[in-house]
């Protein structure tokens, strides 16, 4: 009977812990847009990942300070449109882009700002430049791997 009424009072304790939460997150202040704006912009820079969803350009590169400028751009497949190549697979990392994309900027009225980007016209611009550097082992390290021949 004891054991029976701890349940009961632990879980009224649980419920009304639970309501009083949901409670006061309801009254939590929603802040309002006060400002929308949307344009588009354009960059151009060498591709340096490609994801599922998301495409990262590098661009303004100073070769004399070695400063370089990185922009993560996400799109959504169904709603992008490619020049040059026919889709994303035709893409490679190195190859130098064009990409137009629309970017939202969402102003509250407690001063916060969000910005949002989408891609939509990717534009093939040329090739990776880039050799794939192979890899040389000095004499030492040669000599130093275990090949084990065919028996």
């Amino acid at each position: 009977m004891k054991n029976n009424n701890f349940l009961k009072t632990s879980l009224i304790f649980i419920m009304s812990m639970g309501l009083l939460t949901t409670v006061l997150y309801a009254q939590e202040k929603k802040h309002e847009i006060k400002n929308r704006t949307t344009g588009n912009k354009e960059i151009e820079g060498e591709v340096t990942w490609i994801g599922k969803n998301k495409i990262a350009i590098t661009y303004n590169k100073d070769q004399a300070t070695g400063t370089e400028y990185e922009i993560l751009i996400p799109y959504d497949i169904a709603n992008l449109t490619f020049e040059h190549r026919n889709n994303m697979g035709e893409i490679k990392v190195g190859d130098t882009v064009r990409v137009q994309y629309e970017e939202e900027t969402l102003e509250y009225d407690d001063g916060n700002k969000n910005e949002k980007i989408k891609a939509k016209v990717i534009s093939f611009v040329r090739p990776s430049t880039q050799k794939p550097k192979a890899q040389t082992l000095s004499q030492e390290e040669e000599e130093a791997l275990p090949l084990k021949g065919i028996k």
